[in-house]
């Protein structure tokens, strides 16, 4: 079952049409073997870390300012474009944002380490609590869904987590202020940017 293929797709959304059902915690509508061997809870918990991979490039991510005139990396939602071409941004849909769980990582004694000399390219980890994810709303009542969606991918598939963006095409203002708030929460824990700051900070 590759990562993005039919069958996962619907994974993906059964898993979130389980939670609009009144599921508190998200699970999956079917287990492969290999989870059975995992020995790990299916509910992906609010206190959770979620970790998505970047690449250390300016399309990836930029720099903010905060009012304290301390600066950090934010994952771009939108790709720098280049003639008539964007490229791919480090916080991209696809229908769902994937990320790792790290605490399901651990079982297997898999470390953001892993995760980077499995993807050299991609050096950057950033980091949110599924709960604080889970928090974030867009005229009140548009958000985020959180559902464990794991795949055959070796070593890391059974880690799989998709962040849902459940919105229509005419909900464009919430859903890109749901990622611009998204973009704000997940910070770097592993690796060092390297992209310049801005001319004059």
């Amino acid at each position: 079952m590759g990562s993005k293929s039919s069958t996962w797709r619907e994974l993906v959304f059964s898993s979130v049409g389980a939670l609009r059902k009144g599921a508190e915690y998200l699970g999956v509508a079917a287990l492969v073997p290999r989870l059975l061997r995992c020995r790990q809870s299916l509910a992906v918990h609010d206190g959770d870390h979620l970790w998505r991979q970047a690449k250390d490039v300016e399309d990836h991510y930029e720099w903010y300012q905060d009012s304290d005139g301390r600066w950090s990396a934010r994952l771009r939602i939108k790709g720098l474009k280049v003639g008539n071409q964007s490229g791919a941004p480090g916080l991209q849909f696809d229908p769902d944002l994937s990320v790792m769980w790290q605490e399901h990582l651990r079982l297997h004694s898999l470390t953001a380490q892993d995760l980077v000399a499995a993807k050299p390219g991609s050096p950057l980890i950033f980091e949110a609590l599924a709960g604080d994810i889970r928090a974030l709303r867009a005229e009140g009542l548009h958000r985020f869904y959180v559902a464990y969606t794991p795949t055959d991918d070796e070593p890391f598939g059974c880690a799989h987590v998709s962040v849902l963006l459940l919105l229509r095409d005419r909900e464009k203002a919430a859903r890109e202020s749901l990622k611009q708030d998204l973009s704000a929460i997940l910070k770097v824990t592993y690796g060092t940017p390297t992209v310049a700051l801005p001319e004059g900070a």
